[in-house]
């Protein structure tokens, strides 16, 4: 029986990692085959989450698949959202995760981060004296210990997992590229400790208006 030859066709991939790939694409047996700009990609079929048309289109799979709708949920959407230059999707998600759960604590970030990508050539978080000498280790440990306790324990038990959790899939965390919110991860297995969650702390307060904390 003589071999199919299909032809590609432009589309977008949606990979299981949060990433996606667009171009010329074509299946041929367990992979898809995608024609980008400087060659030619392989990819497992078991890593695609969905092959779809458009990125609007698979913005449209990702919602339509999600499971148990929560605000949690629907925040990790805009995230994907924003990466992927989707803003007003982003803006979408935000509003739902805010009507179901108006006091999140990730829903400010979001809100920021599409409050940014809507200033082109503004996408970097805000630099100050007092942010540089956040740097200093010194400096650092006095600035978080300006805050009532109450806060540094809430980020550190709950806001921190959430947003090193969102990081891994989404690939936002690891080494600072400059105009990029960026966190500090610890090692595989161990906690973080506390100079890392310090400078995660100041790291995210960079990116919320503190006149207007839930904007």
């Amino acid at each position: 029986m003589p071999a199919v030859d299909p032809t590609p066709q432009e589309g977008v991939l949606l990979l299981r990692n949060g990433e996606v790939l667009e171009g010329k694409i074509v299946r041929v047996g367990d992979f898809y085959y995608v024609a980008v700009p400087n060659g030619q990609v392989r990819i497992r079929a078991a890593d695609v989450e969905a092959a779809c048309r458009t990125l609007q289109e698979g913005y449209r799979f990702k919602r339509q698949n999600i499971r148990l709708p929560s605000a949690q949920e629907h925040l990790n959407l805009g995230q994907w959202c924003i990466r992927h230059g989707l803003v007003e999707e982003a803006q979408q998600e935000l509003e739902e995760a805010l009507r179901l759960q108006p006091d999140h604590p990730l829903a400010a970030l979001l809100r920021r981060r599409i409050e940014i990508a809507k200033q082109p050539g503004l996408f970097r978080p805000p630099h100050s004296s007092e942010g540089a000498a956040k740097n200093d280790s010194y400096e650092l440990d006095h600035w978080v210990r300006s805050f009532p306790p109450m806060v540094v324990e809430q980020f550190t038990q709950s806001v921190q997992p959430i947003l090193l959790n969102n990081c891994t899939a989404a690939g936002c965390h690891g080494p600072a590229e400059k105009g990029r919110f960026s966190l500090l991860k610890p090692p595989t297995g161990q906690l973080a400790t506390r100079r890392l969650t310090q400078r995660n702390l100041a790291s995210t307060l960079q990116w919320i208006n503190p006149k207007e904390p839930l904007r």
